[in-house]
């Protein structure tokens, strides 16, 4: 369990450089699979929360929420 933490820190770091570029389609896999490793990352599920209402996913996006 000890690596799982920080492999979702890892993940969520790439996914959101990959955010603030611009490339959501891109992002969107990386987050999900920190929120995969880390439910809890308040981080991760809340960009992945803003990638899937951009997409106009509103119901995936509140179950996030």
């Amino acid at each position: 369990m000890d690596r799982v933490l920080p492999a979702a820190e890892n993940l969520f770091q790439a996914a959101y450089s990959i955010y603030q570029g611009g490339q959501l389609d891109e992002a969107e896999p990386l987050l999900r699979k920190a929120v995969r490793l880390n439910p809890n990352h308040i981080k991760a599920n809340l960009i992945l929360t803003l990638i899937l209402l951009d997409k106009g996913d509103t119901d995936e996006a509140l179950k996030i929420l």
